[in-house]
C-alpha cells in the first residue's frame, strides 16, 4: 500500500533525481548506489521521464575528471 501511495506521487523518481543532481554536485559512492537504485525503481513503475533524466545525469557524473594529483 506504501508502494502505491509513493508511486502516485512521483517520489521514487523525485529521489533518483534528487540523488543524481547530488552526485553531480558532489560523487560519492553512496549517492550514486542510492541514485541508479531509485531510477531503476522509477523506470520499472512508469515514472519514465523522471527515472531517465536521472539515469542519464548519474552517466554524465561519471564523467567528471579525477582529483588532480600535483
Amino acid at each position: 500500500a506504501a508502494t502505491i501511495a509513493l508511486f502516485g506521487w512521483s517520489v521514487f523518481g523525485g529521489i533518483a533525481l534528487a540523488a543524481a543532481l547530488v552526485q553531480l554536485w558532489r560523487p560519492r559512492l553512496v549517492t550514486f548506489a542510492v541514485g541508479i537504485a531509485f531510477a531503476g525503481i522509477a523506470l520499472v513503475l512508469y515514472n519514465n521521464i523522471a527515472g531517465a533524466l536521472a539515469a542519464m545525469l548519474l552517466i554524465l557524473s561519471l564523467a567528471r575528471p579525477g582529483p588532480a594529483t600535483a
